[in-house]
C-alpha cells in the first residue's frame, strides 16, 4: 500500500479535502492529478483560481478497496484516526476555508448524512468543521465521471458545483 500525501501551497487559503487516492493519485503520489483532478482545476479555473494555489489531500491517505469510503476497516483504517491527522494538516496549513468533495467528506468532517440531511441538502453551504474551520462541500467531480445513469449524475449538477467551487474559492479571500 503506497501512501498519498497532502501537496499544495503550505500557506494556502483554501484547502481542498477528498475521501481518497484513487489508482491514478497512487500512482503519481499526489491528490487530484487524474480525471477528477482535471474537472477540479476545470471548476478552479472559471472561479478565475487556480488549483497550484490550493493545498489538497484526502481523509484517507491510501486507496481504499473499490474507491468506497465504508470499505476502510478493510485494509486497517481508522476513520478517528485519519480525522486526527488531518485536523493536524489544516491546523498547519490554515486555510481561510475548506472545500469538502463528496458525501463521506461531509459525513466525515460534519456528521452529515442521510435521507434529508446528506450532500445534496447541504452542498453549497458554509458549515464550521472542527470547531471554527469555514468549509463549503460539494459533490465530488468523480461523481461526473462515475455516476452517469439513471437517479444519479444529472448534466446540471456540473454548474451546480462550479457554483459551490466558486463559493469557497469567494470564502476562501477572507479568514472569518
Amino acid at each position: 500500500m503506497k501512501r498519498v500525501d497532502g501537496f499544495g501551497a503550505t500557506n494556502a487559503k483554501l484547502m481542498i479535502i477528498g475521501i481518497a487516492p484513487s489508482y491514478e493519485e497512487v500512482n503519481q503520489g499526489k491528490p487530484f492529478v487524474g480525471p477528477s483532478g482535471f474537472l477540479l482545476r476545470e471548476d478552479l479555473h472559471d472561479a478565475n483560481y487556480d488549483l497550484d494555489k490550493c493545498y489538497r489531500t484526502n481523509i484517507f491517505k491510501y486507496q481504499l478497496p473499490n474507491n468506497e469510503f465504508q470499505k476502510h476497516q478493510e485494509i486497517g483504517l481508522s476513520l478517528d484516526l485519519a480525522l486526527a491527522e488531518l485536523k493536524q494538516e489544516i491546523d498547519t496549513i490554515n486555510p481561510n476555508c475548506i472545500l469538502g468533495l463528496g458525501d463521506p467528506v461531509l459525513y466525515a468532517l460534519t456528521g452529515k448524512k442521510g435521507k434529508g440531511n446528506n450532500i445534496n441538502v447541504w452542498r453549497g453551504s458554509i458549515l464550521e468543521v472542527f470547531g471554527s474551520r469555514k468549509a463549503v462541500f460539494t459533490w465530488h467531480p468523480a461523481h461526473e465521471l462515475h455516476g452517469t445513469g439513471e437517479g444519479t449524475f444529472k448534466s446540471w449538477q456540473k454548474y451546480v458545483r462550479k457554483f459551490d467551487v466558486n463559493r469557497a474559492v469567494d470564502e476562501s479571500l477572507l479568514p472569518t
